[in-house]
């Protein structure tokens, strides 16, 4: 009777398993949820969906002082979209510097276009540069970005010592960014963190930390799924974790992956 019990135990626990994984295998990752011994098996009872909470709120447009689409016909690659606006990008240079702009902690919105500024070159003669990216900070400065390839920074860092000379009411500096700045590596990482505080849930946090705890002083980043088993919800939550510090990964300047080695820094 005992050995009956606990296989019937096991049976139930691995359906809810099942469930789970079936459930976040067909729905969009940020409606992942964590698994639970209470969680019910799948319904087959349809759901509806409304057009606005299936879509969200339409996002701010672009608003700067051009339009990529028009004046970069060439080079135009399209639109990104950050805390509800969007952010218009006409390289592949400017999707990777905005991308680790976004995940920057200290970015509290940016835009795109957004200025027209007027300089005088060495010789005197009067020029305009667009700015390609502005970032606003939380600790409230306004910091510019040009974006150019690496074999144009010189000629762009002339531009920009012009313009930060000059000054701006607006601006409190200008940086130049090009593809040196924003290594594979990185530009990975941030996208993931950026997946990351969108789809992350407190049950997910909770469940990582004590696990983290439970395991030791370091970790693999795949021993704290569950058994191994990959889940959108428990992921989420430890790429949060590591943006956050509480779980440091062992080599700072590597993409993290599942095998990744992280250092458990838990402020619980």
């Amino acid at each position: 009777m005992r050995d009956e019990r606990s296989i019937g135990n096991l049976q139930r626990r691995v359906e809810h398993e099942r469930a789970a994984l079936r459930r976040n295998m067909h729905l969009p990752p940020h409606l992942a949820s964590p698994w639970n011994d209470e969680e019910p098996l799948l319904s087959s009872e349809t759901q509806s969906v409304s057009r606005q909470e299936s879509l969200g709120p339409s996002p701010l447009r672009h608003g700067g002082v051009r339009k990529t689409a028009r004046s970069s016909e060439l080079n135009y690659t399209g639109s990104d979209y950050f805390k509800q606006r969007q952010v218009q990008i006409e390289s592949a240079r400017e999707i990777r510097i905005g991308k680790l702009l976004m995940a920057d902690p200290l970015t509290k919105e940016l835009r795109s276009q957004t200025h027209r500024l007027v300089y005088k070159d060495d010789d005197g003669e009067v020029h305009a540069h667009v700015l390609d990216l502005l970032q606003f900070r939380t600790d409230g400065k306004v910091v510019g970005h040009a974006v150019k390839t690496e074999a144009n920074r010189p000629y762009l860092q002339k531009i920009v010592d012009h313009l930060n000379a000059k000054g701006h009411p607006e601006i409190d500096w200008i940086e130049v960014k090009t593809e040196t700045d924003a290594p594979a590596w990185k530009l990975h990482n941030a996208m993931d963190f950026l997946w990351a505080r969108a789809n992350m849930h407190e049950a997910d946090l909770d469940i990582v930390r004590r696990r983290a705890a439970r395991l030791g002083h370091s970790v693999e980043f795949w021993q704290l799924f569950d058994r191994g088993c990959h889940h959108w919800g428990r992921e989420a939550a430890i790429f949060y974790l590591i943006e956050q510090g509480e779980l440091v990964p062992e080599f700072s300047e590597e993409r993290i992956t599942k095998v990744s080695t992280l250092l458990v820094n838990m402020r619980c």
